[in-house]
């Protein structure tokens, strides 16, 4: 899957692609954005619990609703990462 340095212009400037594409962000490990072919935009985060091998999903909302900056923060505002059993992409461990 393509990955990329997130930035508001290259979000604004996205074409549309042939068919769902996800990009993940080279700055914050597991967090994406999913493009249909409408051109609606999807923030999502893949992660690990702990103790379990499997990737998980967790679907953050829609861009513009939900900013760069929002998305590189917390999956939602107010509840951490340790809530998902995920240590944050900001910090390793």
């Amino acid at each position: 899957m393509p990955q990329k340095t997130f930035t508001a212009q290259w979000l604004e400037r996205l074409p549309l692609p042939e068919a769902r594409t996800e990009f993940f962000d080279q700055k914050v490990t597991g967090l994406g954005l999913r493009v249909n072919l409408t051109g609606l935009k999807s923030w999502f985060f893949m992660y690990r619990a702990k103790g379990d091998p499997r990737k998980r999903r967790l679907t953050l909302g829609r861009y513009p609703a939900i900013t760069l900056a929002d998305a590189r923060d917390e999956p939602l505002p107010g509840v951490t990462w340790e809530r998902y059993g995920a240590c944050s992409p900001h910090t390793r461990g």
